[in-house]
């Protein structure tokens, strides 16, 4: 996918929020002095200035796949102590363990949660700790009617491929995979009812995400059809309130890990 920031920031207060809440849940026992720092997915940067707000000290290692995205991060960001580096997260590891791994809205992007998060915590020094927030809207209209368009039409063996129905696991099996581990985990689920501006607004957010996905792989004329099948369909699921805002519910799983 070739990420337009610009789009996925469209409705960026909303998409801030979740990233606020994860921060603000994590905790550190025994005084630990968190010097060591990663943003994994980091986008545009937008983790980057409350981290340095609540680690003053500590030096941020930011990674994300997408140039576009990382070539958004405001340059006042870049300071000594913050360094943005293009990687793919599913194939990169660390030099050396860090203190504080930070992922908001990323992780869902890859498979194999039950490889993936244990080696996260390989990463981690003993005390460290790993904070994860994945959105699990996936059995929602907003996803479930895309799945069902995707499936249908002349477009569906092109988009097969790139249909993922479920990435995130169960929040149980979260807590049970890393309490294998001998760590201490909370893993709970928000719901966000963002009251969305615009037309089609629905369509409009998904659009920088998983929507965006599937029309960067069509030809011109799919594209234009799918989206406009798609912002029919989303919008009698989500239908304007009478204030002309859309309430969008969006579900959002936590995870917060400390290594013992």
């Amino acid at each position: 996918m070739s990420w337009d920031p610009d789009q996925y920031n469209l409705y960026a207060d909303e998409r801030r929020q979740p990233l606020l809440d994860l921060l603000a849940a994590v905790h550190f026992e025994d005084d630990l002095d968190v010097a060591r720092i990663l943003d994994l997915g980091c986008g545009s940067g937008q983790a980057i200035p409350h981290l340095l707000k609540r680690f003053e000290c500590g030096s941020i290692l930011a990674l994300d796949q997408s140039a576009e995205m990382l070539a958004k991060i405001p340059a006042n960001y870049l300071k000594l102590c913050v360094h943005a580096k293009q990687a793919d997260i599913a194939t990169w590891q660390p030099r050396r363990p860090v203190d504080f791994i930070f992922s908001n809205a990323a992780l869902q992007w890859l498979g194999d949660h039950e490889i993936l998060f244990p080696k996260m915590m390989t990463w981690l020094v003993k005390g460290g700790v790993l904070a994860v927030q994945m959105p699990n809207n996936w059995q929602q209209p907003s996803h479930t009617i895309l799945h069902d368009l995707a499936s249908d039409g002349p477009w569906a063996a092109t988009l097969k491929p790139h249909l993922r129905t479920a990435p995130v696991l169960q929040i149980d099996e979260y807590q049970k995979l890393l309490k294998k581990k001998g760590v201490k985990v909370r893993v709970f689920e928000n719901v966000y009812n963002h009251q969305l501006e615009g037309d089609f607004a629905v369509a409009e957010w998904l659009k920088g995400t998983t929507l965006g996905v599937l029309l960067d792989v069509l030809p011109a004329d799919q594209a234009a059809e799918f989206w406009r099948l798609y912002c029919e369909g989303s919008a009698k699921a989500y239908p304007k309130g009478d204030d002309g805002k859309t309430l969008f519910p969006f579900h959002r799983i936590f995870v917060i890990a400390q290594k013992t």
